[in-house]
């Protein structure tokens, strides 16, 4: 009886040693994830990252790996473990057969820059609206019908292209956005801007070349850090366009 009460004691001690140790793991490991904003670089450290160029190349060396670029490599999907690539901040997947992406993506807290043109993406991946420090998305070239209002929830988002694709209509939370700088619609299927696009503070270029569109809402005038639009290949008529121009003196039209 003595030895079986024994038996318990060290078993029972040991689970909780076990226990704690477990706790202090994983509160070890919940420090190592902690965001280290030295590791989200700037724009220019970025360009002089070095680049590497196939996926077992990264997988070599994944927490030197800033710029994985995978243009034109005939891509069916990306490996369920991407993120095993702690730091990456530029992802380049341009030219592939891609219909979707893993959801392991979402957890790369360090990506900036997502660039998925020419790909087989029927609708947005979900997936994306996870990455809440993404700064850069390209999804033109694709078979997009339609955008999820979720996109523009990402803060961060400060340039967006999804040109030549099928969009005939723009969410309401994209006109809510107060961070993008760009927006580039070229070759879809729109017909007309909200008047809630003055909402949008910080739009200096729209691209809407080839398009459906014979007009623009008046609130335009009130848009202080608007540039350029881009009209190129709209039914909208020239008469319309001297108007404009005279109602936008600061800004660009392309026509």
């Amino acid at each position: 009886m003595i030895h079986l009460l024994r038996a318990i004691t060290y078993i029972s001690l040991a689970g909780i040693l076990f226990s704690c140790g477990t706790q202090q793991g994983e509160q070890k490991g919940e420090k190592q994830e902690q965001f280290q904003p030295e590791k989200y670089l700037a724009l220019q450290e970025l360009r002089m990252a070095d680049n590497y160029r196939s996926l077992d190349e990264a997988f070599q060396n994944p927490n030197e790996v800033y710029k994985l670029i995978l243009y034109d490599k005939g891509l069916k999907n990306l490996p369920e473990d991407i993120d095993k690539l702690t730091y990456l901040n530029t992802l380049e997947l341009t030219r592939n057969e891609l219909d979707a992406l893993p959801a392991a993506l979402g957890d790369m807290k360090y990506l900036q820059s997502l660039y998925l043109a020419y790909n087989n993406f029927e609708e947005v991946p979900e997936v994306i609206r996870r990455l809440k420090r993404l700064r850069r998305l390209e999804v033109s070239n694709n078979k997009l019908n339609s955008l999820p209002k979720e996109i523009f929830s990402i803060d961060s988002l400060v340039e967006f292209n999804c040109e030549e694709n099928r969009i005939s209509r723009l969410p309401a939370s994209f006109y809510k956005h107060k961070k993008i700088k760009v927006a580039e619609f070229r070759g879809n299927r729109i017909d007309k801007l909200s008047p809630a696009i003055a909402q949008m503070s910080s739009l200096e270029k729209i691209d809407l070349a080839g398009n459906r569109i014979e007009d623009l809402p008046d609130s335009m005038k009130d848009m202080k850090n608007l540039k350029e639009i881009d009209l190129k290949k709209n039914p909208i008529s020239s008469t319309r366009i001297t108007k404009l121009r005279e109602m936008l003196p600061g800004i660009k039209i392309i026509y």
